[in-house]
Formats: structure tokens, C-alpha cells, sequence
């Protein structure tokens, strides 16, 4: 997919999924892309779910592990105004923990 296209398709999951600050928008563009690459794509027998799930609950646990939470309001330090670390670094744990799980060779 182009990056224009992505871009189109994602952008509301920013904030914690349109502003909400609930689950990190990097975390949730990793799993669109974790459905891209493992789903089958068959409606009528979906055989690669609990494989696409395990694998997504793999990358959810390891980027819990590196920043502590999983949630956009925590990540930011909205509520202790001080947050950890920048949006820009969510995304790159959450792209190099992509890159190391299921695209690696």
C-alpha cells in the first residue's frame, strides 16, 4: 500500500484512536499492519485469526514491557505531565518491534 493511502486509513487512530487517548495510535497501526500481513483474508473461514491474535498479543506485550502501558494517556503524561518519552518514539518501538516480529527474515 502507498504511504499516501496508509496515511488516508490511519490517521484517525492518532491520540489514543481519535483523541481519546485510549490505546496508542503506534499500537494500533501495528495491528492493521500485523492483519495485513497474516490474515488470510477468508471471510467464510477465518484459519489464520488465533495466529494473526498471538502474534499481536506478542507485540502488544513486548511494547508494554518497553514503555510500561499501552495507553495513549499514560504514554503522553496527561494526567502526571510528564510524559516518557515522544510520540515519534512510540512509533519507532512499535515499527522496530513490527520489523523484528513479522517481517524478519
Amino acid at each position: 500500500m502507498d504511504e499516501r493511502t496508509m496515511f488516508k486509513l490511519m490517521e484517525g487512530f492518532g491520540l489514543g484512536m481519535g483523541g481519546t487517548y485510549g490505546t496508542c495510535g503506534a499500537l494500533t497501526g501495528a495491528m492493521a499492519i500485523v492483519g495485513m500481513r497474516l490474515s488470510g483474508g477468508n471471510l467464510d473461514g477465518p484459519l489464520t485469526k488465533a495466529e494473526t491474535y498471538k502474534v499481536a498479543e506478542r507485540i502488544i506485550d513486548e511494547f508494554r514491557q518497553m514503555n510500561h502501558s499501552c495507553v495513549c494517556r499514560d504514554l503522553k503524561g496527561i494526567e502526571t505531565d510528564s510524559p516518557f518519552k515522544s510520540c515519534d518514539e512510540y512509533i519507532a518501538d512499535a515499527s522496530a518491534i513490527l520489523e523484528r516480529t513479522i517481517f524478519a527474515t
